[in-house]
């Protein structure tokens, strides 16, 4: 029988955003908003990026919650400068793909 504090870690290591970034990859920056087509960022945000988190400890990860209507996106800082993916409309794990490709 596993404890509370190893099945979160088991969670954490074996769930579907339980990625590594490259090592290119300084900062990640999640905007989204509280409106408009972010609902598939939104669940990232509660069920995805605290994988990801654990997943990419050098890695300084910010969300920014707008309660204005903004087009949700992640910014990448890279060693090579930023990019900005669009994600909007996707799902979850679209977005958790997208990133995996970047």
């Amino acid at each position: 029988m596993l404890s509370k504090y190893q099945q979160l870690v088991q969670g954490l290591e074996s769930g579907f955003a339980s990625i590594k970034l490259k090592d290119s990859v300084k900062a990640l920056t999640l905007n989204i908003c509280q409106q408009s087509r972010s609902h598939g960022a939104r669940h990232f945000w509660r069920e995805n990026l605290p994988q990801l988190y654990y997943m990419n400890p050098n890695v300084k990860f910010t969300v920014n919650n707008s309660k204005e209507k903004i087009k949700p996106s992640i910014e990448l800082e890279t060693n090579s400068g930023k990019k900005v993916l669009d994600i909007t409309g996707l799902s979850s794990q679209d977005i958790v793909r997208k990133l995996s490709e970047n």
